[in-house]
């Protein structure tokens, strides 16, 4: 009797460690940088343990997908899927996938699905230059928790989370700025009129374009300020900016003297007033 109550222990032990213990991610990262009307995705996953027969898959229709180590790549109507026959520590895959447009707004959305739990998940998307986010802010981005950083150039958003089991989706609605036609065309009449026309109309041009490369990150009353010099020029009366920003010239002063202390504009004592001139960091970005 006792013998075979060891023997029925021994069996289900052997049967116990030949079941395998499926294998998470620790860690899902991935860099999308967005272009003109297309987002680049960079999706890498390391695995807690070594796998084999992975099968992953990427909704929708991307294109130029690419998997590291090598593995079968199976397009579908709804989707693509990356079949890995091979024993894995590490899987890298990048795609293609395009940028829509909704009620005059440029959309990225994106699902991002995991093989495996994953223990921590972390996205960060990279807006082209000149972008803006669709106001307000709480609107543009989904999931919400988001952070949101500029190097003066690009909005950057970052998300992170952790023990995320199927599938995690992010959307971001923004617009870009662009320098009108009729801006280049004018600056190419500058060109024609005379040397010192060129002179003034490209240096008029350049800030302007510097403007409005970063005008998107700043703050709405540092926006309507400096949406004003791009109206009247380099060189503006601040009685000016009080009277159309409809601010109190307090309120003016202050904006001002942020902005003159980041570079982006340049005050000169006129009188009792200071006319307002661009400042070395918009002639950097234009």
């Amino acid at each position: 009797m006792r013998i075979a109550l060891m023997a029925v222990l021994v069996f289900i032990a052997l049967v116990l460690q030949s079941i395998p213990v499926a294998a998470e991610i620790s860690s899902y990262s991935v860099d999308v940088i967005i272009s003109d009307d297309t987002a680049s995705s960079n999706i890498e996953m390391i695995f807690t343990k070594p796998v084999k027969n992975l099968i992953m898959s990427i909704p929708g229709t991307p294109q130029d997908v690419n998997v590291e180590p090598t593995c079968r790549i199976d397009k579908a109507l709804l989707q693509t899927n990356i079949i890995c026959d091979d024993v894995i520590n590490k899987l890298i895959v990048t795609y293609k996938s395009s940028i829509h447009r909704k009620e005059g707004w440029l959309i990225w959305s994106e699902t991002f699905r995991m093989p495996q739990p994953a223990s921590n998940l972390s996205v960060r998307v990279k807006l082209p230059a000149g972008a803006a986010l669709k106001e307000p802010v709480t609107d543009a981005i989904e999931p919400s928790g988001a952070s949101i950083t500029s190097d003066g150039r690009h909005i950057q958003i970052s998300w992170s989370a952790s023990n995320v089991k199927e599938q995690w989706t992010g959307s971001i609605a923004y617009e870009r700025f662009e320098i009108s036609a009729i801006s280049t065309l004018l600056a190419i009449i500058a060109i024609i009129v005379a040397a010192g026309a060129i002179a003034y109309k490209y240096y008029f041009t350049s800030s302007k374009e510097g403007m409005k490369m970063i005008l998107p990150v700043l703050k709405k009353d540092e926006k309507t300020i400096l949406e004003c010099l791009i109206k009247h020029g380099s060189g503006v009366n601040q009685k000016i900016i009080v009277k159309e920003s409809g601010y109190s010239k307090a309120k003016v002063s202050k904006v001002l003297k942020s902005l003159s202390e980041r570079g982006l504009v340049k005050l000169e004592r006129t009188g009792r007033s200071n006319r307002i001139f661009w400042g070395k960091e918009i002639k950097k970005e234009s």
